[in-house]
């Protein structure tokens, strides 16, 4: 046999997935002829395909060195790049296309490698080129989709989604990949009608269900998002991320109470966080690091997101004489406001690509005495992390108030509002640290609030429409039968009044109008409105003259926005934790006659308040000055207290 004859036997090996047979004949050809260019790429071909790419590296770029192709370089980017070299691999790929650069998969390698650096740009460039090779090649639309949306070009990535699902309309990855695009830019309607084609083409996954849930979950249909998140876990039964996006909707849905609540975060700590009991270091043996506490505070929220508005006037008021502090940022795409949070860190790891144990050994390793986690079962928390209670004393705060069900979790903070002293301990696993005022602390000197420092609140609506406007710009997931029903009967009550809401477009609103309309409020007294960017979401609080309040879940931030903008709440304490926030703040400003106990006593309140225009215009003339005049925005003086509880914490290490 001669050594073409023998090549041409081990290619069809290998071919044929007959991997040793294929190895062992190009091994005796390279042992007749060391330097046979293409036994040594194949074998190098091999060994990629086998899982061993460092041998893959070297065999290609001997081949190379004999016979320099655009197909053995293009081998080699791919070897290159699973060993991790993805710089090395970019290297390579470009030397292909520089030899050929005709072929359509090469450009398709190269942009994910460039994708996984991070280069977005320059993917979606190589992407582009690939596409105008080939513009049928679907996986490249897709994956050009993929990087565009993760820059924030949904409407762009929407189109290279659409253009794949015209190219291959049972192509399930595009459908799927539509429907998150188009959630993320609350067109829920149509991201639902994709995900259900997803599934029905055989992608039911559970990602898939998880993120059709949320989609629910954000259209307002809470027993479907339930019933979703139950099926992903049967689906996906390891991931607790799962568990936790059920645990947030049961907390937005009125049938469940506080007890039931707490049974199913206990639940969570049993499946996920129990079996890691036994990683729990010895914290008893630890020196202490420093005479200053070390303060850790993880979140992936670090970035323009509503938990780092919260975070940031605390993090640059601690008093370093006596904290030291460090950050763990699970942030997948930094930002400034990452980089801000950043330089105001004494310590700063990006804890993103870290898996729970290697994010739990960096904690350890930094001696962090008290770590906060600030995100509780909110989407892409770490409480994995905490759960192989990698500091001596572990604090819950600012997601939401509530319980994380975790026996690793020694505290959590809260106020004297939301939780009277001596009430409410049994629906938390925590031992609550009450801060003296709120929970909350609302900076209006921080970005992106510092734009409507100078945004009046403006003149009372109702003075120029000659009718009250009631409203709430609360997510719809918030708007269920139970509270529209309530609302229902103050817009009944108040003649002529009207409702601002809002919600997206679609189904959403249909289904809001048809509960309303049950109750007497036809639709030509409801408005709505989109979500906005930010000035423009806080100037609609002009339009509003009187902010009703949600059940079972308040709003929190939505309704400091309001009173910021000078619009008073009436709100109704719910029967858990997260339906007192309205209690709480009205309390911070002592208007605690707008906090209602039961439905009757909310639509008097909200009744009387409509009636009384003089009040109305004094509360917004005067609301805002209010805020800054009580605790709500003393960030100085929460950071103290905060520190005081960290002290009494102190005493636990």
């Amino acid at each position: 046999m001669t050594i073409q004859e023998a090549l041409n036997f081990a290619i069809q090996r290998h071919q044929a997935g007959q991997l040793r047979e294929a190895e062992a004949a190009y091994r005796q050809i390279l042992a007749q002829q060391p330097n046979h260019p293409d036994a040594l790429h194949m074998l190098g071909v091999l060994a990629f395909q086998c899982g061993r790419h460092d041998a893959a590296v070297q065999l290609i770029r001997q081949s190379i060195t004999l016979q320099p192709t655009a197909d053995s370089y293009c081998n080699l980017g791919l070897a290159l790049a699973a060993a991790g070299q993805l710089d090395h691999a970019v290297a390579a790929y470009q030397t292909s296309i520089s030899l050929d650069p005709q072929v359509v998969e090469t450009y398709f390698n190269l942009a994910i490698a460039l994708r996984d650096l991070g280069r977005h740009d320059d993917s979606i460039n190589a992407y582009r080129q690939a596409l105008l090779l080939q513009p049928g090649h679907v996986q490249s639309l897709i994956n050009m989709g993929s990087a565009l949306r993760s820059q924030g070009k949904t409407i762009e990535a929407a189109a290279a989604f659409r253009q794949a699902i015209a190219i291959n309309s049972n192509h399930a990855a595009a459908h799927h990949n539509l429907a998150n695009t188009l959630k993320e830019q609350t067109d829920l309607d149509p991201a639902l009608f994709h995900f259900d084609k997803a599934i029905s083409l055989g992608l039911n996954d559970a990602t898939v269900q998880r993120n059709r849930a949320n989609a629910l979950v954000n259209q307002g249909q809470l027993e479907k998002a339930i019933a979703g998140y139950d099926r992903a876990m049967v689906l996906r039964p390891t991931d607790p991320a799962l568990a936790s996006g059920k645990i947030i909707a049961m907390q937005l849905h009125p049938d469940y109470d506080a007890a039931t609540i707490r049974r199913e975060c206990e639940d969570w700590d049993r499946q996920y966080a129990q079996p890691l009991r036994q990683l729990w270091p010895d914290h008893s043996a630890r020196p202490r690091s420093s005479k200053r506490l070390r303060i850790g505070y993880i979140s992936p929220d670090f970035r323009d997101h509503v938990i780092a508005w919260y975070f940031a006037p605390i993090l640059s008021r601690h008093d370093r004489r006596e904290f030291e502090i460090f950050s763990y940022a699970s942030v997948a795409q930094p930002d400034a406001t990452t980089r801000r949070l950043e330089s105001l860190s004494d310590g700063w790891r990006n804890i993103h690509a870290l898996t729970d144990d290697q994010a739990a050994e960096v904690i350890r390793a930094d001696r962090i005495d008290i770590l906060v986690d600030l995100d509780l079962h909110v989407w892409g928390n770490r409480l994995p992390v905490l759960a192989r209670k990698p500091a001596p004393v572990q604090v819950s705060w600012l997601g939401y108030p509530g319980t994380t069900g975790i026996a690793a979790m020694d505290y959590r903070l809260t106020d004297p509002f939301l939780d009277p002293p001596g009430e409410h301990d049994d629906w938390y696993t925590e031992k609550s640290l009450r801060l003296p005022n709120s929970f909350w602390c609302f900076d209006p000197q921080l970005e992106p609030l510092k734009p409507t420092l100078d945004l009046p609140t403006g003149d009372l609506p109702a003075i120029q429409n000659g009718y009250v406007t009631f409203g709430s710009l609360n997510n719809v997931s918030r708007l269920n039968p139970r509270t529209l029903k309530l609302w229902s009967r103050v817009v009944t009550k108040v003649p002529n009044s009207r409702l601002l809401l809002s919600a997206p477009h679609g189904s959403a609103r249909e289904n809001i109008l048809g509960l309303l309309a049950q109750h007497g409020v036809e639709a030509s007294r409801v408005e709505f409105v989109a979500s906005a960017p930010w000035t423009e979401y806080m100037g609609y609080f002009r339009r509003i003259d009187i902010a009703l309040d949600t059940l079972p879940y308040n709003g929190h931030t939505t309704s400091l926005d309001a009173l910021w903008m000078g619009v008073p709440l009436v709100t109704r304490l719910g029967q858990t934790v997260v339906g007192r926030a309205g209690y709480s703040h009205l309390s911070n400003l002592q208007l605690t006659e707008l906090a209602a106990t039961t439905d009757d006593d909310f639509v008097t309140a909200a009744e009387n308040l409509a009636g009384d225009l003089s009040r109305l215009i004094e509360l917004r003339r005067t609301l805002r000055e209010r805020m800054l005049a009580s605790p709500l925005t003393n960030a100085t003086q929460f950071t103290r207290d905060l520190e005081t509880g960290f002290q009494q914490m102190r005493l636990k290490i």
